[in-house]
């Protein structure tokens, strides 16, 4: 009696190692996850693949769910004409793998807290920043700058945009996260 309970209580104990071992894991190799910047996936899964653009699919993350964001290129577009990020993400399989994933805004947005602070990329017009969500306008961020992105907020106000809590030259508002008009650039 004595053995088979040591062996269960081993198995218990191994068992929460392995899970320890794994989240230390996901903590190391996605070090934004755990700060909360993600994608949520509101209209079509993403594939996860060993490289951008062309690479072997590793897995697919279903529609509705969450991709832990683990690094953003610069403001760049690739062959397809699409950013590429690196995430982590729960597959079709239940497995969760890492890989590169097409940023494609019509189909998932990004929410919560970069650790290192990326700024948004100005491309084809500039944004106001202002006191609050739709609040009173403060400055103007100009067409081909940049600002620093604190935090994408997740919902979308009435308005029909996310909002982003931002610094632009010193001064903290919040902007209108417009993917039409501005890419993330770096993480």
């Amino acid at each position: 009696m004595k053995k088979i309970i040591l062996i269960v209580l081993s198995a218990l104990i191994l068992s929460f190692g392995s899970v320890s071992a794994q989240e230390e894991n996901v903590e190391k190799n996605s070090r934004y996850a755990r700060y909360g910047l993600n994608v949520q996936l509101v209209s079509s899964g993403a594939h996860l693949r060993q490289q951008s653009v062309d690479g072997k699919i590793g897995g697919t993350v279903p529609n509705g769910s969450i991709i832990s964001v683990i690094s953003m290129p610069n403001a760049t577009l690739e062959s397809d004409g699409y950013q590429w990020f690196n995430g982590t993400g729960t597959c079709d399989d239940g497995e969760q793998r890492s890989g590169s994933f097409q940023y494609d805004y019509d189909v998932m947005f990004l929410y919560g807290t970069p650790l290192d602070y990326s700024t948004m990329f100005l491309r084809k017009s500039g944004a106001y920043i202002r006191k609050t969500i739709q609040g009173e306008v403060i400055t103007l961020a100009p067409k081909n700058d940049t600002f620093t992105v604190l935090r994408f907020h997740h919902n979308k106000q009435s308005d029909g945009y996310r909002w982003m809590e931002v610094d632009y030259d010193g001064i903290r508002g919040f902007a209108q996260y417009d993917p039409a008009v501005m890419m993330p650039n770096g993480l």
